[in-house]
Formats: C-alpha cells, sequence, structure tokens
C-alpha cells in the first residue's frame, strides 16, 4: 500500500527467495566555494516509475533510480530557479548522452565525472591526442606547491569538442600526485570531468576547483547519517510519509546551522571546538529555556523572518 516502498527480490523462484523494501530519494545540495552546501531538493522515487526492475541488482537498481529521477528533477529546477547560474555536478552515472542531451535542452552547464573503463571511444581519443606534440604544449598545465615540507604536482590537460554519441563534450583530466619530504609518492588522485564549459588555460584550474567540491556534497550525506542528525533511522513502519517528512526536516535543520555557521557571531563564539561540538552545546542551551520563552522570543514574533549576511565584513 506504501507508494514509496520499492520491493528488492533476492534468489527469486528458490526456497532462498527473501524480499525486503526500500524508499529512495535522490537529493539535491547547492555546494558554494570554501565547502558551504545547502541542501535544496529531496525526491523521493515512488513505486510505480521503477515496474519490472524487482530483480535487478543492487548497483543497477540505484542507477535506475537515479537517472529516472533526474529526468523529473532538473526540469523544475530549471523552473524554479530560471535565472540562477547552476553547473549540474554529478559522478559517472550521469556520464551519458541523453543526460547531456537533457542539461543542454535546459541550458544547464555541467562537469560529470567520467569513470575509468567507460566512454571507450572516447577515451581512446583523448588517449591519442595526449600523445601529439600540440596538446602536449598547448593543451596541458602543470604547478608544483608546497605543503608539510613536501611537494604536490598538478597536471591538468584538457580535449575540446569531443562527443558523446550526438552531443559535444569538453574533456577535462586531473592528476595529482603528493610527495613526502623525501620525495617519496604518499598519494596519487587521478579523475576526469565531461564539461559543457570549453577549458583554456585561462580557465582550467577554476574548473577542476568546481568540479571537486562535489565530494562536499557526498560529505553532506555523510554528515546526516553519521554526525548528529540520525539520518539511517527507519521512520517508515507506521507512516508512509514519515521518513521524507524527516529528510526534509533534516535539510532543513541543516540549511539553518550552515547558514549560521558562516556568521562572524557563530565563528567567534566557537572557538576552539568542532562544529559538531558546538552544536550539541547551542541545543543543550537551547533546552534549557522553556517552550513560553522560546515562543517569546523577539525573533518568532516577527510577522516575516529573514535570515541575511553581510558579505562586506568578508
Amino acid at each position: 500500500a506504501c507508494p514509496y516502498c520499492l520491493p528488492r527480490t533476492h534468489n527469486k523462484g528458490t526456497p532462498q527467495e527473501k524480499t525486503h523494501w526500500i524508499h529512495a530519494f535522490v537529493n539535491l545540495a547547492i555546494i558554494l566555494p570554501k565547502g558551504v552546501q545547502l541542501p535544496l531538493y529531496v525526491h523521493a522515487l515512488k513505486a510505480e516509475q521503477l515496474r519490472g526492475q524487482e530483480t535487478s541488482s543492487e548497483k543497477v537498481h540505484k542507477q535506475e533510480c537515479e537517472l529516472q529521477a533526474a529526468k523529473e528533477i532538473l526540469p523544475q529546477i530549471k523552473k524554479a530557479f530560471p535565472r540562477l547560474a547552476l553547473v549540474l555536478q554529478c559522478d559517472s552515472l550521469y556520464a551519458n548522452e541523453p543526460l547531456i542531451a537533457l542539461c543542454k535542452e535546459l541550458r544547464l552547464e555541467f562537469l560529470i565525472v567520467r569513470q575509468e573503463g567507460s566512454l571507450k571511444n572516447l577515451a581512446k581519443r583523448c588517449n591519442a591526442l595526449e600523445k601529439t606534440e600540440l596538446y602536449q604544449a598547448y593543451r596541458a598545465q602543470k604547478t608544483t606547491s608546497l605543503k608539510n615540507g613536501g611537494k604536490i604536482v598538478t597536471t591538468i590537460k584538457w580535449f575540446n569538442g569531443e562527443r558523446v554519441g550526438n552531443q559535444e563534450v569538453h574533456v577535462i583530466r586531473f592528476l595529482e600526485i603528493t610527495y613526502d619530504a623525501q620525495e617519496r609518492q604518499i598519494r596519487c588522485y587521478k579523475t576526469e570531468w565531461l564539461s559543457s564549459i570549453r577549458v583554456f588555460k585561462r580557465n582550467c584550474f577554476d574548473l577542476v576547483g568546481a568540479a571537486r567540491r562535489r565530494a562536499d556534497h557526498e560529505d553532506l550525506h555523510n554528515t546526516l547519517k553519521n554526525r548528529g542528525f540520525n539520518g539511517k533511522h527507519d521512520y517508515a513502519r507506521r507512516n508512509a510519509n514519515a521518513s521524507l517528512v524527516w529528510k526534509l526536516l533534516m535539510f532543513v535543520a541543516f540549511w539553518i546551522f550552515e547558514v549560521f555557521s558562516c556568521t562572524k557571531l557563530a565563528q567567534e563564539s566557537k572557538k576552539s571546538s568542532s562544529w559538531r561540538n558546538f552544536a550539541k552545546d547551542l541545543l543543550t542551551d537551547l533546552l534549557r529555556e522553556s517552550w513560553e520563552a522560546l515562543a517569546d522570543s523577539p525573533s518568532l514574533c516577527k510577522e516575516r523572518v529573514q535570515f541575511r549576511f553581510n558579505f562586506s565584513e568578508h
């Protein structure tokens, strides 16, 4: 009877056949420079949207859920924010022609991870170009920075005007190698993105910086699950909408605290404490107040409450 319950059947047709049920959500957040994250949208998938996929693998099922959601979410986001310059950041699941075509139809810029092993023809073309003298001289940038007695060597290469099916994309290749003080390699990070924005020497580092902020979105969900918001708890046993409502409440709470953490008051009050411990201290102080005192506070007595941030001080 629950419209959100998606069945997952294992060992179908055998004595070990077992079915369990999940609620699948696709979440969007605005990621700003310097790590500020603002949860924006929660989309709950309904069972009727994924008929016939009950026996697919967990990985395939998750991919179908997210791809189906993207077709519904992106037009809504564009309609809600028609003048906001958005750059869609996605993992390798979305590195495909239909999603790229949808972004171009909606006039959404994108930076999408290309996982090694996917889009093999595109990878072969870029590999061939990478070996040419022209690309080595004019389509690559390399920098070295010092850190903790060691150094970090960063290399960016780009390939404009490539194609995924009938869609034009621009490819960014990124390699970051970290060395210790004895010049021993201690870390190697390598990845690649499909970009809707043409890449040049003047913007390649800015594009990489923007693309790497997608990791902050992953960290947001880690925070909701493991840092005090109890995002893993099952709230849907008696009410189909309970887990969705809890997710929305978590997003609202996180949004308010994230904005508050940008203020001068919060940064001075936090001192050397972690943001998590600071939030716990605030909650402890809040629980000491009576509901009557909170209801009579000046901020809640206003007809209209607005959050404002003075950017001139930063």
